[in-house]
């Protein structure tokens, strides 16, 4: 992954390339128009990707059993999210109430 920043009329944006083979958890299709901006940080797992936009809301793709399928938990992730932390195969998003949503595999943190 590379990050580059700009200046862009005073405000700096950040531009993430991405360049991983789609088995491993690189291919975005399926979500890439809600990445197209607002995007404020991108976080991994083994072979899945969770992005934080700066709405509060979460992103995510990549394989379904490590984190790439945040489905069960949607509602809980369309706001409100301050900052995620992920292990090998799982994600965990703190939220601005101090509660905490976690998916991926259960083995390594993904259910509580």
């Amino acid at each position: 992954m590379v990050q580059r920043q700009h200046k862009t009329k005073n405000k700096i944006s950040t531009q993430i390339y991405l360049t991983l083979r789609a088995f491993n958890g690189g291919d975005s299709s399926k979500v890439s128009s809600k990445l197209t901006s607002g995007v404020k940080t991108i976080f991994s797992t083994i072979y899945a990707f969770a992005a934080l936009k700066e709405d509060g809301s979460v992103v995510t793709w990549g394989s379904s059993e490590d984190g790439g399928d945040s489905s069960k938990v949607s509602k809980e992730l369309k706001s409100g999210v301050k900052a995620i932390f992920s292990t090998v195969s799982a994600f965990s998003a703190l939220k601005e109430d101090g509660s905490v949503v976690s998916w991926g595999n259960a083995d390594c943190g993904g259910n509580f």
